[in-house]
């Protein structure tokens, strides 16, 4: 069971069941220092989590997948927000991570080190709830990043230097503020998770060989342009313009644990519940269309050499769910999903090559999931609409396609990877409809992040493989109907 999946298990099944406690011992409202504007500081510690793998070799020359998971850092951040209503507010957060060493031996005293820095502006939603002195709270944002990203071979003593471009991603937050004894002031705790990936448009070796040999390595060695697209030809004609490389992309997803302090100021927001008809329970039905979010970058080779951004993902999404809604405001979803994906194609004349391996020279890719998510739910209410956040965990089990064909001999088969249960997490932000006292119509964007780690390969392959992950990760756009069956 990897690390994700471990942090997952034991974090929501304890936090839905500390909440549930509270939230059954609703009556009234209370004082818990809501203000229209508040600023606050968190620091934290973020482990890496599921990201793209790169290849190399180790000294016995066998293949070595690994990922560098830069988002094993110290994290520390600051915000100001705008509280709407008593539920739902608007916040913009800044921060910095600074990454710790990720070492990856190849044997023989030879590694691979990566490390990695992001300054970051996180625009977001906070949709948060009431319980007791506890105010429960879900933060939805966009997170903007200038990352940059170190590796280090030991062997040659060489330093490389990825910089370039902006990353873009989606943050979830799952959190909780106490105020202390003077109103104005609170203190929070809370688990992000950061779903970024920075794709750099170069790369600098900075030092090189013992005693630092730059003064005798061309220019083609010292700088690397990475491009989406270019001409198979682009590094034959001049040894002195930069090497142009595919587009690659580097890791930064992060489980970040966060503690801060924050400062409320002004007067309270207008209450968003007061006319709100109490709800309980829901059944949901849904469909969308998912779209490639943080996916794998796989390489298509053919007239021209193209980095293709994979996630099986991207295609059709139907499912339903049923909630308990513990009072007006938070409640406990449980929801299914299956994920049927449009899959890659190449180019006539082109095969691709997944980002773990060059072996395999595929024509086509597509996959599904099952996928069952158990989440929190919060809401708020505005007029007829009813806007809320869902926040929750992914529980997937899929299966993954290659239809291949060798270019030296034209033989053609198909390789399925499948078996293992696959974990992640699930972000949504939503909108309901009231049209009636049973029923609402309601269209949200779901932000999954997931990736399937299968257990087998058919056909066996002719020699052990290294532990491989496909990119389920996505963007989807569902819209559907809920009906009520019980309210207060």
């Amino acid at each position: 069971m990897n690390g994700m999946k471990k942090i997952l298990l034991i974090f929501f099944p304890f936090l839905f069941a500390d909440i549930h406690g509270y939230l059954l011992a609703q009556n009234k409202d209370l004082d818990y220092s809501t203000s229209k504007y508040y600023v606050k500081a968190t620091a934290g510690y973020g482990i890496g989590t599921n990201g793209p793998y790169d290849q190399s070799y180790d000294m016995n020359r066998n293949l070595v997948l690994y990922s560098a998971k830069l988002g094993n850092s110290f994290n520390s951040g600051a915000g100001i927000g705008y509280q709407y209503n008593s539920n739902l507010g608007a916040e913009l957060g800044f921060g910095y991570e600074y990454g710790f060493k990720n070492d990856f031996f190849l044997g023989y005293g030879a590694y691979i080190r990566f490390t990695g820095d992001m300054w970051q502006t996180v625009p977001a939603l906070v949709f948060s709830s009431k319980a007791g002195i506890f105010r429960p709270y879900i933060r939805t944002g966009l997170i903007i990043g200038i990352p940059e990203v170190f590796i280090y071979q030991n062997g040659y003593n060489q330093l490389t230097r990825l910089y370039g471009g902006l990353a873009t991603g989606v943050q979830g937050a799952l959190g909780c503020s106490v105020p202390l004894r003077n109103k104005k002031w609170a203190v929070f705790a809370e688990a992000s998770f950061n779903d970024i990936g920075f794709v750099p448009q170069k790369g600098s070796v900075e030092t090189y060989g013992v005693g630092n040999q730059m003064q005798y390595l061309p220019e083609i060695f010292k700088e690397t342009v990475y491009e989406k697209s270019f001409n198979p030809g682009a590094n034959t004609n001049n040894p002195n313009q930069p090497y142009t490389a595919p587009a690659i992309k580097q890791p930064f997803n992060a489980f970040v644990i966060n503690a801060g302090i924050r400062l409320n100021i002004g007067g309270m927001p207008v209450n968003a519940v007061d006319d709100y008809v109490s709800q309980h329970i829901l059944v949901r039905l849904n469909a969308g269309y998912g779209i490639a979010t943080n996916g794998d970058l796989y390489t298509e080779t053919g007239t021209t050499i193209n980095a293709k951004n994979v996630s099986y993902g991207t295609g059709s999404n139907f499912g339903g769910g049923v909630a308990y809604m513990f009072n007006k405001t938070i409640g406990f979803d449980l929801g299914v999903n299956d994920v049927s994906s449009v899959g890659i194609k190449a180019d006539n004349g082109s095969t691709i090559s997944p980002n773990f391996s060059n072996n395999y020279y595929v024509k086509s890719a597509y996959g599904n999931m099952f996928q069952v998510i158990p989440s929190l739910v919060i809401a708020t209410h505005i007029h007829k609409l009813l806007p809320y956040a869902r926040l929750g965990l992914i529980l997937g089990s899929g299966n993954v396609y290659f239809n291949t064909e060798n270019p030296r001999n034209g033989i053609q088969s198909t390789e399925r990877f499948y078996g293992g249960l696959s974990s992640g997490y699930g972000l949504t932000v939503g909108t309901a409809y009231w049209l009636s006292y049973r029923y609402d119509l309601f269209m949200e964007a779901c932000f999954n992040n997931i990736y399937d780690i299968p257990q087998y390969q058919s056909p066996d392959p002719p020699t052990a493989q290294p532990q491989v992950e496909f990119s389920f990760n996505a963007c989807v756009i569902n819209v559907g109907i809920r009906m009520w069956f019980k309210r207060g």
